[in-house]
């Protein structure tokens, strides 16, 4: 996976707390005290995180298409937003920054 070793760093430097999370996966491509859900624009790359995550059984874990400039999401509902260069895609950059705060909650972590 391209992204892989960024994604990574991104997680580390969130620093997921001890409470449980919620977690938005912004631009993906591709256990009880976590939830995920996983968007991207993308229905290939949708259909391929569905496959992860059935081939490798995690609960609590969704993928959905998703435009991260105007996303549907819930506001103020997620602890954490991660994109892996996903904002420098996106043809209007600010109305997705935009949205991403709007999901968080307050004290939310945001990782770009």
């Amino acid at each position: 996976m391209v992204t892989g070793p960024s994604a990574r760093r991104l997680v580390e430097q969130a620093g997921p707390s001890e409470g449980p999370l919620v977690i938005f996966d912004n631009a993906c491509g591709s256990n009880g005290r976590l939830e995920i859900t996983c968007g991207d624009v993308s229905q290939r790359a949708v259909d391929g995180v569905q496959q992860r995550i059935t081939d490798n059984g995690w609960q609590r874990t969704t993928v959905k298409i998703v435009d991260a400039q105007i996303t549907g999401l819930p506001d103020n509902y997620f602890t954490h937003a991660v994109t892996s260069m996903g904002v420098m895609l996106m043809p209007d950059s600010n109305a997705g920054v935009n949205g991403i705060c709007r999901i968080l909650r307050p004290g939310g972590i945001c990782a770009l």
